[in-house]
């Protein structure tokens, strides 16, 4: 059975428009880069105990309009699947299941399951790109199709707040985030995580955890699961307080960046004003975004230190893909010498 699951890619305006440490040029390059990445190297998706290889391909759209969001092209995943080799397999997996007795019935429901399992691979795989490339692979809704047939589909990964914690460290004289081999991330993920499974058995499975829900946020909840996915990485220690513990742990992991430990600070601070209500936020129905008070609480409040919190955490656990590493653990210890 071939398939393929297909979706349209675009960019925030900050990738065409260049900041003012990356220019356009420089910004698309990278892009560039992460497509033929994607496009040369050899995948393969784990599902159900079968091993599926990838073919990727990408079409450029012919005519791009210039909006805030560019459209780029279509990026299409094709595989095949040995239809009885999965019905085999899901009878051992799940021996236990009832399935209805018509066998048009029982192959509806193994066919739903498949699709199901496929997009949910699907957006492990582009979350996982993310990570490699910060926010460089946004998706609108992607299609899984049996030749014409669409069988199913699934909301895009659109959100942004990836790639402006990564342009934000620029101006901030940082280098936390990097650009990394999609290989190297995805094998990480496969072999040193639990992330596939759905479940954060580990520090490191909750942090990627809540990651994923920034790339699609959900009103003001940003900062919440980047400092969910920090305390996860960072705070072992119940004897000490875990603002202490992040600053410090921070600073021990990327160098004494100047500003960093107040900006920690900021972020708890902000938080802790959110947590309380003491700190005037809009309700999910508010529209005004060009007034002056929205502009206090979004500008001088919220996205920087939101942006902050993610530029960590993403940091954070690119630090563990670049070590191939599932645990972090650190010692502290005091000696004399004569």
């Amino acid at each position: 059975m071939k398939l393929t699951i297909e979706t349209k890619i675009f960019t925030p305006y900050v990738h065409i428009l260049g900041t003012k440490h990356l220019s356009p040029n420089t910004v698309k390059e990278i892009f560039e880069n992460c497509l033929t990445e994607l496009q040369k190297t050899p995948f393969c998706w784990e599902i159900e105990g079968m091993t599926i290889p990838l073919h990727i391909s990408y079409r450029k759209a012919k005519a791009a309009k210039k909006h805030i969001q560019l459209h780029h092209g279509t990026l299409t995943f094709s595989f095949e699947i040995d239809w009885n080799t999965y019905l085999e397999q899901m009878k051992k997996n799940y021996p236990n299941d009832i399935l209805p007795e018509e066998k048009d019935l029982q192959e509806e429901v193994q066919l739903h399951f498949l699709c199901a399992s496929l997009l949910k691979r699907y957006q492990e795989f582009i979350f996982t790109v993310n990570l490699a490339y910060p926010g460089f692979l946004l998706t609108q809704k992607a299609f899984l199709k049996k030749e014409k047939k669409v069988l199913s589909s699934i909301d895009g990964l659109k959100g942004s707040i990836f790639s402006e914690s990564y342009f934000d460290q620029f101006e901030y004289g940082y280098s936390i985030i990097q650009i990394l081999p999609i290989q190297d991330c995805w094998q990480w993920i496969e072999t040193q995580t639990n992330f596939l499974n759905g479940m954060g058995e580990l520090p490191i499975d909750r942090a990627l955890n809540a990651l994923t829900y920034l790339l699609n946020p959900d009103g003001y909840d940003e900062i919440f699961y980047a400092l969910i996915g920090l305390e996860a990485i960072y705070t072992a220690d119940k004897s000490t307080s875990v603002l202490e513990q992040l600053r410090r742990k921070i600073e021990l992991l990327f160098g004494p960046l100047a500003g960093l430990k107040k900006k920690v600070t900021t972020m708890y601070d902000i938080r802790s004003q959110l947590m309380h209500g003491t700190l005037p936020f809009p309700s999910k129905y508010y529209i005004y975004d060009a007034s002056e008070v929205y502009n206090q609480f979004f500008t001088n409040h919220y996205e920087r230190t939101t942006n902050i919190a993610v530029l960590l955490l993403i940091g954070s656990v690119q630090q563990f893909i670049m070590h191939d590493a599932k645990e972090l653990k650190s010692h502290f210890s005091l000696s004399f010498t004569p």
